[in-house]
């Protein structure tokens, strides 16, 4: 069992979030103005969780995320459901067939709501079969209802989510804050993969893809927000940890077992003494961003409150 030992908390000069940046300079990189310690600050993007462009979650992620799918026109890049729902995220064509499970998994939930509700959701689906991608502007609540800026949904925009969160519909643009819905069938390139993955191979899938964001991981931190993930996770790390694809590792001072591949542990994850970190670059992250919304984490690996 190889032990890391945990760095210490990063202070970030002075820099003030609500003074950092505004909105003529996002995505900018601003100049540290003090000196930091411990663990080396990955290249980051400035960027604000509701933002069309330059989303921080495709910043941080591996290179072949391209941040030209965050224009307002259709791309080949999957508009899927965020862990945080006032965010977003963008996925690759190539890993649609990793969401079915997640798609399988809310229609179990909400299936009461669906049975409750099916002649509106047929109704939602009928008018976009018949007039091509609408937004939930395009259809009007029922008399009386209020809707509030954020929660307090229209009926049609329920059933719109479900239907989304369900992948009976995808989103193929978005302009501003307003999500265009149209038929996956529509969407999805005929090249695709649609088969649903076993569970070994889809719990493969997110360990591999957690690893390559966040360096280490426990078996919890993988499956975050993904209860129905539990037991494919736990599979896949009996499995890659008996093949040695995947190493089990200890933090100082922390009780959790943590998760690697083999080659990252031949990475530094921590500054030299002697490196010059004065004139390192420093971005903003939302608070929204998937490295940081486990606010455990973050505490128990960076020490930050």
């Amino acid at each position: 069992m190889v032990e890391y030992n945990r760095p210490q908390p990063s202070t970030l000069g002075g820099i003030k979030c609500g003074e950092a940046f505004d909105d003529d300079s996002r995505g900018a990189p601003l100049t540290h103005p003090g000196p930091t310690t411990g663990v080396a600050l990955p290249d980051l993007r400035v960027a604000d969780a509701l933002g069309a462009r330059g989303r921080t979650t495709l910043g941080l992620r591996p290179d072949r995320y391209d941040c030209g799918h965050c224009t307002g026109a259709p791309s080949r890049a999957l508009d899927a459901a965020a862990d945080v729902r006032c965010g977003a995220t963008r996925l690759p064509m190539e890993d649609y067939r990793f969401c079915l499970p997640r798609m399988a998994a809310s229609r179990r939930r909400r299936d009461a709501w669906f049975r409750a509700h099916q002649p509106l959701t047929q109704h939602v689906l009928q008018r976009i079969r018949t007039e091509g991608p609408l937004r939930a502007a395009d259809f009007e609540a029922e008399p009386g209802h209020r809707a509030s800026p954020w929660w307090d949904w229209k009926p049609a925009k329920l059933a719109l989510e479900y239907l989304f969160h369900a992948g009976h519909l995808l989103v193929t643009y978005r302009r501003g804050f307003q999500k265009y819905f149209d038929l996956a069938e529509r969407v999805l390139p005929p090249h695709v993969n649609t088969t649903r993955p076993t569970p070994l191979a889809y719990g493969r899938h997110l360990i591999r893809r957690t690893l390559e964001c966040h360096g280490l991981a426990t078996e919890k931190e993988i499956t975050y927000l993904k209860p129905y993930a539990h037991t494919a996770v736990r599979q896949a790390v009996q499995a890659m940890t008996k093949q040695g694809t995947l190493l089990p590792v200890t933090v100082e001072g922390l009780p959790e077992v943590y998760f690697v591949q083999p080659d990252h542990l031949e990475q530094t994850l921590t500054a030299p003494p002697d490196s010059a970190q004065t004139a390192a670059t420093v971005r903003l992250l939302s608070p929204f961003d998937n490295l940081v919304i486990q606010r455990k984490r973050l505490h128990q690996l960076f020490g930050f409150p």
